[in-house]
């Protein structure tokens, strides 16, 4: 059963808050939140990141960039990474977590948008929404019908130590 989820990017700041939050939005009983292995603590999310959230109806206005730790990782099911370094840092850094690593696009890594122009930020978007479409229906799959409400299923905001 999947019951959490992680998503996870460089800077905690554009893909890996986008797909927390459409996550969140598609699968309301399961927690998800997201992480950044270079993230600086407490960093706002990028403003064309949070417009873009917006217009999908998602508030990311209270995010702040965390980053990834051991402490976090066994707390959820399924992390999900934005690119294959991502996912061999993953598994390097914390071997134990391995089997639950794995790309959020089924087509190949989700390149970073930041600082590079609105287009830029339109087209990654558009791989974090088909990505995210088709884990939500792997995760409704193992999930079924009868499984328990995970106990918080908002998105997460990261503090120290989750």
């Amino acid at each position: 059963m999947i019951g959490s989820v992680l998503t996870v990017c460089t800077g905690n700041l554009c893909r890996s808050p986008i797909a927390m939050g459409l996550l969140a939005q598609a699968l309301p009983r399961v927690r998800v939140s997201s992480a950044g292995i270079h993230a600086q603590d407490g960093t706002p999310i990028d403003p064309v990141a949070a417009r873009i959230g917006r217009h999908l109806g998602i508030d990311l206005s209270e995010h702040r960039a965390c980053p990834l730790d051991a402490a976090m990782l066994p707390q959820f099911d399924l992390i999900l990474v934005m690119e294959h370094r991502h996912q061999r840092h993953v598994e390097r850094t914390f071997p134990t977590q391995r089997g639950k690593v794995h790309r959020l696009s089924v087509l190949g890594d989700v390149p970073d948008p930041y600082r590079q122009g609105l287009p830029a930020y339109e087209q990654v978007m558009g791989l974090i929404a088909a990505g995210v479409s088709d884990w939500v229906g792997r995760i409704e799959a193992l999930r079924g019908k009868s499984h328990p409400v995970a106990p918080d299923a908002r998105p997460s905001v990261c503090t120290n130590g989750m």
